[in-house]
């Protein structure tokens, strides 16, 4: 049975969301990622990662800290234990019981993952990963301001979290006090969905009103695992853009991130107001998505009941169903 939950190991070949970069400084953070524990920490302008374990006596490199060795040696992350110092590429450059770095042959490197920085958060891919980022071009484009909002804690696995992302029926329901409305559901029929390798691009157009005219363009774009984006081109010239990632901690545990840019420049709260109106939609989401018992997603074709108003949904798990299959 195809499934896919936070500890699948197909999960490791791509980038996934561990923190803020504001989050990451000289001091160490140690970060959970499908079911494994990280040491992440700048050493100078470089974001460098390790899997959180000594290799000299198995202590967690996250309760160590940054020196720097003489000579121009540079900052390296120093073991609190035995004060082993690890370069940013893992390998241990000084051994102070020894003077010098262990001799050849010593088992002394840390593990290291794939590391990167993109829209002000750090990424981790613990294997060589498959696709680069998902581009956010609003968060950097002229014109545009952006925020993110705070990073929430929730006890669901990701799929369900990404899946949500692409649900459209459930908005009148779980978001009836948020939006208030009925009308923002979009025909099943007018639902564009295009599936490219790692992408499910989805496209449509709904009401964000109930005004006459108001109907706009919505256009979201889901890169595999569990990052997607989306963009509405207001009918009054405004555009609204969201990115929201989710980090597979451990099985029923997630942590969500979620950025937000629009050009409305000439209304100095118009990013506030809309920060503020998105946290309540994500605690809205956050409320139902973990009254979902099972933290696995079943991605077998005939795992559920399916309507037409799903198929968006449903090109999430096919995509998924394919890379957990091979």
């Amino acid at each position: 049975m195809a499934h896919v939950d936070n500890e699948s190991p197909w999960l490791r070949s791509f980038w996934h969301p561990v923190a803020l970069s504001v989050e990451i400084g000289d001091t160490p953070t140690r970060v959970m990622l499908l079911g494994h524990a990280y040491a992440v920490v700048r050493l100078g302008d470089q974001v460098a990662a390790y899997h959180d374990r000594c290799p000299h006596r198995g202590a967690r490199l996250s309760v160590g800290s940054v020196i720097e060795l003489p000579d121009d040696g540079g900052p390296v992350l120093q073991c609190g234990y035995h004060g082993w110092c690890y370069d940013a590429t893992g390998a241990c450059v000084l051994a102070p019981s020894v003077g010098a770095a262990p001799a050849a042959g010593i088992r002394s490197t840390a593990s290291t993952p794939h590391v990167c920085e993109a829209h002000g958060i750090v990424w981790i891919a613990p294997e060589a990963p498959r696709t680069p980022v998902l581009d956010f071009p609003e968060w950097t484009a002229e014109g545009f301001q952006g925020a993110a909002l705070r990073v929430r804690e929730a006890h669901i696995g990701a799929p369900q979290l990404m899946e949500n992302n692409f649900d459209f029926s459930h908005l009148p329901f779980v978001h009836a006090k948020s939006f208030g409305y009925s009308y923002g559901q979009p025909r099943p029929e007018a639902i564009s969905v295009d599936r490219q390798a790692h992408i499910v691009d989805i496209r449509f157009e709904a009401a964000v009103s109930d005004a006459p005219g108001s109907v706009a363009p919505h256009h979201s774009i889901c890169a595999a695992p569990f990052t997607a984006w989306l963009r509405v081109d207001m009918p009054d010239g405004r555009i609204l853009a969201w990115f929201q990632t989710i980090q597979p901690e451990r099985n029923g545990s997630s942590r969500v991130y979620q950025l937000i840019a629009t050009n409305a420049g000439d209304d100095p709260l118009a990013l506030e107001r809309e920060v503020a109106f998105t946290d309540v939609v994500l605690d809205e989401d956050l409320w139902m998505l973990e009254r979902i018992d099972d933290p696995s997603l079943d991605l077998s074709p005939d795992a559920g009941a399916h309507v037409p108003a799903d198929k968006a949904s449903l090109a999430y798990r096919r995509m998924l169903r394919e890379l957990a299959t091979g």
